[in-house]
């Protein structure tokens, strides 16, 4: 597939990789600071924003693959480039780092525990109508409400979706809505080695906030549970940055 990106910056390669059903331009913000003194390339993953769309059947493989195939790209001699994810972006570099790529630094930003948030059969059927019905309003609803939001505890009132959806992020939300399904089933049908995990020699910063979804923090958890890591400040500090190396 064709993969659009943003590059800015000159020096050492820092490569971000976006959440779910959102693009390269959640990194508007970041990349200015960032490329004073580094080259930064913000890629709009596969069915995201101005890259190809999904295939027909896609797979986390398939991130994994893109994900790949661009770090070989930017660093043909291997040297190792650093990757900021978010979110679910996290998973993809996460599995890409299980390949062997050479990574010289990982950050992963709110990563979501594997298998989760867990989705009920029902808004599984919602989900599928909205796509169907080309319902991207309903899609983003469904999301950050009866899935995020079920997660949390927090769902967002009906009344703040029309401010959210009149905002540049907001916008950004609907251009990307109709992933929404694909990209939930690729994460949920991956099957994860924790020897593989085990096995990543890469420096990783752990970002977690105090108000982060729970399930950031069972990430944490697990990670920490599973492999003799260094780590600045303890898991009880609930501290926002939690730096791992294996």
């Amino acid at each position: 597939t064709v993969l659009a990106y943003r590059q800015e910056g000159h020096g050492p390669t820092t490569l971000l990789v976006h959440a779910g059903f959102l693009d390269s331009r959640a990194w508007l913000g970041l990349i200015p600071v960032l490329a004073r003194d580094r080259t930064v390339v913000a890629p709009d993953r596969r069915g995201h924003g101005s890259s190809g769309a999904y295939g027909g059947h896609h797979r986390l493989e398939d991130d994994v693959d893109d994900l790949v195939d661009m770090t070989r790209e930017l660093d043909p001699e291997g040297h190792g480039v650093q990757i900021v994810a978010h979110s679910a972006g996290c998973h993809v570099a996460l599995a890409a780092a299980c390949t062997g790529l050479p990574i010289s630094r990982l950050v992963m930003y709110e990563p979501p525990a594997f298998g989760d948030p867990a989705i009920e059969g029902s808004v599984w059927q919602q989900l599928a109508d909205a796509a169907e019905a080309d319902d991207r309003r309903g899609l983003v609803e469904l999301v950050l409400s009866d899935v995020v939001g079920a997660s949390t505890g927090k769902r967002i009132p009906s009344p703040a979706f029309s401010a959210l959806f009149s905002t540049p992020f907001g916008q950004m939300l609907l251009d990307n809505a109709l992933a929404i399904p694909t990209e939930l089933h690729a994460h949920e049908d991956f099957i994860w080695s924790e020897e593989a995990i085990g096995a990543v020699d890469v420096p990783i910063l752990l970002l977690i906030g105090a108000d982060s979804p729970p399930f950031n923090w069972r990430f944490a958890d697990w990670r920490l549970s599973r492999a003799p890591l260094n780590f600045g400040g303890g898991l009880g500090d609930r501290q926002a940055a939690i730096t791992l190396s294996s």
